[in-house]
């Protein structure tokens, strides 16, 4: 099958200018996690007004680990408020998929609260391949830095193995959540098992697709920070800075959501 990668990468970017709705789970998460940060901050006693309170951090640290109460709030407030934020994140993620999903498969416009809906539906598969993804990126790093610890040789070698091997996991599972949402919809080792033989059927496509991905990605992080810089160097008024961080932000929820939008469109 012949693909119009151009087409379809346009055609991404024009999806999001039609329909907006698309990224605000990204932006409810952005959202969420800068509440849940500052109540952390908040609770522990980092906050000074609404920013962070640098010069009280280092007495925070020492306080805090020589004093067991202390200790225990800062651990149990970063667990609890952690795994709220990880359940928030997997739901908004559920939903932004299902949109997409929508949009691209079923040819409707994407609805927020009939997305919400389904979150049920695919909590549990997706927190599943969200878990095992982690366990297989850790897993070669953890044994090429134990291995490291006993061969010198393996220190120079070991980064770029692991490299090799998560570049390779992201290519072979590129397209697991569209695979979940449009073929088996549920299903854990059901859903990795057909995206790898997708994988299989289409190694050059998929490749190509994460490298499009990767290098706009790439493109969009690079030219947002130079102009970061460049404000920071020539602009001093900080309401520009703090303007350019917001535009910044929603610029990089676009790439993410575009990103996705491709990769469901080439699925």
């Amino acid at each position: 099958m012949r693909h119009d990668y151009k087409g379809t990468f346009l055609e991404s970017f024009k999806d999001i200018k039609n329909n907006p709705i698309l990224l605000v789970p990204d932006l409810l998460l952005v959202i969420s996690t800068t509440v849940l940060t500052s109540l952390f901050l908040y609770i522990n006693g980092l906050l000074k007004g609404t920013t962070l309170n640098a010069e009280h951090f280092t007495k925070f640290a020492v306080e805090t680990f020589n004093s067991a109460p202390l200790l225990t709030k800062f651990i149990l407030s970063l667990v609890i408020l952690a795994v709220i934020n990880i359940f928030f994140g997997i739901t908004f993620n559920i939903m932004k998929y299902v949109m997409i999903r929508d949009l691209v498969e079923y040819r409707r416009e994407p609805n927020i609260l009939e997305s919400y809906y389904e979150v049920r539906e695919y909590l549990f598969p997706v927190l599943g391949i969200k878990a095992i993804l982690v366990a297989l990126y850790l897993l070669p790093f953890i044994v090429f830095t134990f291995l490291s610890l006993k061969n010198n040789l393996l220190i120079i070698i070991s980064p770029i193995v692991v490299l090799g091997i998560w570049a390779f996991l992201k290519v072979s599972f590129l397209f697991i959540y569209p695979t979940l949402m449009i073929k088996t919809r549920k299903g854990i080792i059901t859903t990795f098992r057909e995206t790898y033989q997708y994988f299989k059927r289409n190694r050059l496509h998929a490749l190509i697709c994460a490298a499009i991905v990767f290098l706009t990605s790439v493109l969009a992080t690079y030219l947002l920070t130079l102009i970061g810089k460049l404000i920071t160097n020539y602009i001093t008024i900080s309401s520009v800075a703090s303007l350019y961080t917001l535009i910044s932000t929603l610029a990089i929820i676009i790439i993410w959501v575009w990103g996705l939008v491709f990769l469901f469109k080439n699925y």
